[in-house]
């Protein structure tokens, strides 16, 4: 799955300039206080794409349930990083046998895979997901990153 910033261009600039000025001034205290916050900013818009996760329109075959949205809910996650910030979801955490086709597939593209009984395999479309409720919860999540970042600033200012 491919990875998804929630940005504009002039406060992605800014965060970096700051994670920068953190790490020149070895402020770990403020560097570790802002990933903190921008992790506490970004539950919101990770745990509504984990429930997106579980809500995928998929159907489980004579067996039931095979764990599918379960595993994709389990693999999203919200990376803080010095360079950036990203949702992702771990293909390999999804299914390590079927890894990225997978995971497309449930975010609404088209992936074949064995099944059991008359046809070997199958085609199958998941709904799109992912981005669609990051897009949603993105406003929200970027004012409140950039709320964290100025709540820094501050504290290095004053």
């Amino acid at each position: 799955m491919p990875r998804v910033r929630i940005q504009s261009s002039a406060d992605w600039h800014e965060y970096r300039r700051l994670t920068k000025a953190l790490r020149d001034a070895a402020r770990t205290d403020l560097r570790k206080e802002l990933r903190q916050e921008i992790r506490k900013a970004g539950d919101p818009a990770l745990t509504a794409t984990k429930a997106a996760a579980h809500a995928i329109e998929m159907s489980g075959g004579p067996a039931g349930s095979t764990g599918l949205r379960k595993r994709i809910a389990a693999a999203t996650k919200l990376q803080v990083l010095a360079s950036g910030i990203r949702f992702i979801v771990r293909d390999r955490q999804v299914d390590p046998q079927y890894g990225p086709t997978l995971t497309a597939g449930s975010e609404g593209k088209t992936w074949r895979h064995p099944t059991f009984g008359h046809k070997p395999w199958v085609s199958q479309t998941g709904s799109p997901w992912f981005y669609p409720t990051l897009r949603a919860q993105g406003p929200a999540f970027r004012r409140a990153a950039i709320r964290a970042m100025h709540n820094v600033m501050r504290k290095i200012a004053g």
